[in-house]
């Protein structure tokens, strides 16, 4: 698989309203996100996001910008809340989840998918 190939496999789209979007959870993403959150490495950007009981709405805005920088940088992070308005909370996990997990495919399962859920 080429590298091309590969960094278009984590693009996903999102599509609100009238208006269609491309996400992607790129090194500019998370570069976009230490900064917004003041840390300095991705390890802590990856526990911050884990730690979804104590991130806010401007947090979760910040999360959608970010996955917008790489296709759509001239998005401000205003655009991003009304994007987010429009989506509502539980649109915004769903979008941005599946992106997410694109960018990620390496990541540690979590503890049900590690049991292996037996339903």
């Amino acid at each position: 698989m080429t590298q091309q190939a590969k960094a278009a496999s984590a693009d996903r789209q999102l599509v609100v309203g009238d208006c269609s979007y491309t996400l992607r959870f790129s090194l500019r993403a998370m570069a976009a996100l230490q900064d917004h959150f003041g840390l300095t490495s991705l390890d802590a950007v990856g526990l911050k996001l884990q730690d979804t009981a104590n991130l806010g709405v401007n947090d979760m805005a910040a999360m959608l910008w970010a996955g917008l920088r790489t296709h759509h940088r001239d998005t401000t992070l205003d655009e991003a809340l009304g994007i987010l308005d429009e989506l509502g909370l539980e649109g915004m996990e769903a979008a941005l989840g599946p992106a997410m997990q694109a960018a990620m495919p390496d990541a540690t399962p979590t503890t049900d998918e590690a049991a292996g859920d037996p339903q």
